[in-house]
């Protein structure tokens, strides 16, 4: 559809990128020290597979190089050489990239709004880090001979100033994702901290439902939804035998899973320091207290010590059931990535369900109840 007017055409820019026609793009780019002759190529994210497959390549000439095309909607892209990494997004318009593989600080793409923004976002993530870098190199002997004469004061000093430093770092990547939450840029730093493992499930799960319809369907959200949804992910699946165990409960009685399965047995990891589970233990009380009588056990694992906080946990939240403390040995031999994850188990030993406590958990526990 025409735009003819040019304010129309700003408000709707983002619009007309997410439709279903095809909108040419070019990108013009600068480097540094490559072989003329030698070749540049553009990538584009893969969600399935979640790695970026060759689209498209160039030559460098005299270096610099140009791509032209057509896209549906904007895309997570990247373009690589040996030494050139730089990621950005292939969306309609002009892009302009200057890429420096001797110095990636000073690499950018831009010239259209999303790039535009990703480069100035890019910019204050450098400068955080630059600051953090020479903060390092100027105190890292200090430290060292701080630590050599025992002097605790200046290693408390320089300790507390580096916190502070790491500290802005993470407040320009999370202001981010506060401040814009339904921006390309958000959904790129969300992808990030999903594929370095440095963003819970549960957050990862709000920011992701910040964005619009349009930025879910892109190729990263696409991606980003799929990462969220492997964090669920456990080993034992639905339709297998739930692994035998035996354990000590927090009243000091060895159990094994199968010689206490009820009609129907929730095998529940969890933790009192995890707000999440804090969330459910009302709605998994409720549960034991309705059908308990119908034959529903509920066996909690504690990804935690045996401590004051799990038991005084126990007893405020009445969580009648048996216990057990372990920090890591189920959770490794069931899968668990995330918590709370529940198995529903059968009378005969067989997981029906993982559930995370979402309410269709009580559909499944009265079906086997029956």
């Amino acid at each position: 559809m025409l735009r003819k007017s040019a304010l129309l055409l700003g408000i709707a820019f983002l619009t007309m990128s997410f439709s279903s026609k095809k909108h040419p793009y070019t990108i013009t780019g600068s480097t540094l020290q490559q072989t003329n002759g030698s070749y540049i190529y553009l990538s584009i994210l893969d969600p399935i597979k979640n790695d970026f497959v060759k689209t498209d390549s160039t030559q460098i000439k005299n270096n610099t190089y140009s791509f032209k095309g057509t896209i549906t909607a904007p895309s997570y892209a990247i373009l690589t050489t040996d030494d050139i990494n730089d990621a950005f997004i292939l969306e309609q318009g002009h892009i302009k990239a200057y890429n420096t593989p001797q110095n990636i600080n000073t690499s950018s793409i831009t010239g259209t709004k999303n790039n535009d923004e990703l480069d100035q976002f890019t910019q204050k993530v450098r400068e955080s880090q630059l600051e953090l870098t020479r903060f390092k190199d100027i105190n890292q002997p200090i430290l060292e001979n701080a630590v050599q004469e025992n002097d605790g004061k200046t290693i408390d000093a320089i300790s507390a100033e580096f916190n502070t430093l790491i500290k802005k770092v993470s407040d320009v990547i999370l202001d981010q994702s506060a401040n814009k939450p339904n921006s390309f840029t958000s959904l790129v730093v969300l992808y990030q901290r999903l594929d370095n493992d440095n963003i819970s499930r549960e957050e990862a799960y709000y920011n992701y439902a910040q964005l619009s319809k349009e930025l879910q369907e892109t190729n990263i959200g696409q991606a980003v939804k799929r990462m969220i949804d492997k964090t669920n992910e456990t080993k034992i699946k639905v339709g297998e035998y739930a692994p035998d165990f035996e354990a000590v409960d927090l009243q000091q009685n060895r159990i094994t899973l199968l010689q206490n399965l009820g009609k129907v047995t929730i095998l529940h990891f969890w933790a009192p320091w995890c707000p999440s589970c804090k969330e459910t233990t009302p709605f998994i009380s409720e549960l034991f207290q309705k059908y308990k009588g119908e034959g529903l056990k509920i066996i909690s694992i504690a990804l935690d010590e045996d401590n004051e906080e799990l038991r005084k946990t126990i007893q405020d939240e009445k969580l009648d059931w048996t216990h057990i403390s372990d920090p890591a040995t189920l959770q490794i031999k069931y899968g668990v990535r995330t918590i709370p994850t529940a198995f529903i188990i059968d009378k005969d030993g067989v997981v029906v369900d993982i559930n995370h406590l979402e309410p269709s958990i009580e559909d499944v526990i009265k079906s086997y109840l029956k």
